[in-house]
């Protein structure tokens, strides 16, 4: 993969120079982080010689949710197809031939108040991208001692800009305790996700994941596993998780556009099953890469052909 940087962004649908895609240091979205974004990945199919974006109208419709949600000006807010021509158009000015990541982005532009609806500006950029995760071995996890944010304080389901302070937190603490993730908890102490990421758990052969109403992001990722788990006809159960089903789980993994689908081996230093990535997880991680990258055909719906 090359690790050469963008030669273009795009700012309200145009294409701009990468070193050129600014916004001023006095805007709303750089004071208040009056910003939402969609993180969107796009898979190099070297047989078809074609890259494929996956579930691109839905990132794009949950990010006018987002909008919503945010109250930006209805007036002002770009079309489903300006925001689709527009991340396309991107990756093929940049004439990326592998796997990438794009950001979606709509920001209150101008110098207003925190409380402004406007107006409101939008841009994409995206960058080569690998893995960032080990997807083959997996990852060590901690249950972080910092709380999720709930939907009637800072809404989780909004991909807001000012929310993922609440993800920075727990993820730097996880670093510096030497884990690659942290696995979030409400303020009643049930799981909600990982920062960037959503969770699941193997128990007693269910695949079991927290429900939307528990404070997490209505991640595209989590619903295409559960489609993927149903195929393979693999129980799915949504439902509050406790602490401690994440110590007796035999197996636990998390997903997300960037994230991906990474084996959990180990959750607060205690082995997660056999401490190796297990047989539901494997089964799972396969179908969602043969679907992301094109190789089933099954689910052709969920992708966009960039060339």
């Amino acid at each position: 993969m090359s690790e050469r940087p963008p030669r273009f962004v795009n700012m309200d649908g145009s294409l701009v120079p990468y070193g050129e895609g600014t916004i001023h240091i006095d805007s709303p979205a750089f004071r208040y982080g009056a910003m939402v974004f969609e993180g969107i990945r796009g898979y190099w199919n070297s047989d078809l010689q074609q890259l494929l974006v996956f579930r691109l109208d839905e990132h794009i419709q949950r990010l006018q949710d987002s909008m919503k949600v945010m109250r930006y000006d209805p007036a002002a807010v770009p079309s489903a197809s300006t925001l689709k021509a527009a991340v396309l158009e991107t990756i093929r000015a940049n004439d990326f031939r592998f796997d990438v990541h794009a950001r979606l982005m709509a920001w209150v532009d101008g110098t207003g108040s925190s409380s402004s609806l406007g107006p409101i500006r939008f841009g994409v950029a995206a960058h080569p991208h690998g893995r960032t995760y080990d997807v083959d071995n997996g990852i060590s996890a901690c249950v972080s001692s910092w709380v999720r944010t709930a939907d009637n304080a800072i809404p989780p389901r909004v991909k807001c800009a000012a929310n993922y302070q609440n993800a920075r937190l727990p993820l730097m603490q996880a670093k510096a305790d030497h884990y690659d993730i942290a696995l979030m908890l409400d303020r009643d102490g049930h799981l909600t996700e990982v920062p960037t990421a959503c969770a699941f758990l193997i128990r007693r052969g269910r695949l079991v994941t927290p429900p939307v109403y528990m404070d997490i992001l209505e991640s595209i990722t989590r619903e295409s596993v559960m489609a993927l788990a149903t195929d393979l006809e693999i129980a799915v159960e949504e439902r509050p998780v406790d602490r401690t089903e994440l110590y007796t789980a035999s197996e636990v993994f998390i997903c997300g556009s960037g994230a991906e689908l990474a084996p959990v081996v180990s959750v607060d230093r205690l082995p997660v099953g056999d401490g190796k990535p297990g047989q539901f997880t494997r089964k799972v991680q396969q179908a969602y890469f043969d679907a992301a990258r094109g190789v089933s055909v099954s689910r052709a719906s969920w992708l966009t052909a960039v060339y």
